[in-house]
């Protein structure tokens, strides 16, 4: 039930206009004007749930086509030629982690390394 009253002014053309309209639709004078009021919220909210509709469909694009991308990435590493690089890879940088421990032993050791890169760093400064 509706219990407030609003008061508002028109010329004789748009009331005329208003209740001709109301009874073309068999509906009160007072009910047509809260229908077209409420049509008006609800296309200004259709407007704004539109644009929201527009851009979570944005969204949801990206975000599929960062998975796409992710499960590609995830298959290639997967390969079996692709694993055997990475070890061959991790054999190689297993090498050089001991030839350099190597030189630095032929230098004198890793603490006289340590030394010297904290001198020079001091040195910088």
């Amino acid at each position: 039930m509706y219990n407030k009253k609003l008061i508002f002014r028109l010329d004789e053309e748009l009331e005329a206009r208003l209740k001709m309209r109301s009874a073309e639709l068999g509906i009160s004078y007072a009910e047509y004007i809260r229908e077209l009021i409420s049509k008006e919220l609800l296309t200004n909210n259709l407007d704004t749930i539109y644009s929201f509709m527009l851009k979570l469909d944005k969204v949801y694009n990206e975000l599929n086509r960062i998975g796409i991308n992710l499960n590609q990435s995830l298959r290639k590493i997967n390969t079996k030629s692709t694993r055997d690089i990475v070890l061959r890879f991790e054999d190689e940088v297993i090498n050089y982690c001991e030839e350099i421990a190597e030189i630095l032993e032929d230098l004198g050791g890793i603490d006289n390394a340590i030394n010297y890169e904290n001198s020079r760093r001091k040195e910088n400064e």
